[in-house]
């Protein structure tokens, strides 16, 4: 049990270590219009993502929006602009945001309400 608890302390370690900040800005949009949004990516880490891409998804407006390919040394941050038409219908929409690399896979969820 005691080696059990020290590998989960381990994996969590590791986990963590390399942890990304991920935020998207604005929170809100206007219906029926195409709104501008931006990802901000900051690596927290002590190492680097190379062939970092970021992936924005919306499944209830079957949006998907993917930037190229970049590297994320350790201390840096990347922005991407991206556009969606946000339906006419006002409301909370869930969004995705995922950081994804080399060897380095990382995955945001939060809303953006339609006013």
């Amino acid at each position: 049990m005691k080696k059990l608890i020290i590998l989960f302390a381990f994996l969590i370690l590791i986990t963590t270590a390399n942890a990304a900040e991920i935020s998207i800005r604005p929170i809100y949009g206007y219906r029926n219009k195409e709104n501008e949004f931006l990802v901000q990516i900051r690596n927290n880490g002590d190492e680097d993502i190379d062939d970092a891409q970021i992936t924005v998804f919306v499944p209830d407006i079957n949006y998907y929006f993917s930037s190229g390919n970049f590297d994320l040394n350790d201390g840096d941050t990347e922005s991407e602009w991206f556009f969606i038409n946000l339906p006419r219908t006002r409301g909370y929409y869930p969004i995705g945001i995922y950081l994804q690399g080399d060897d380095y896979r990382q995955v945001e969820w939060t809303w953006i309400a339609v006013v």
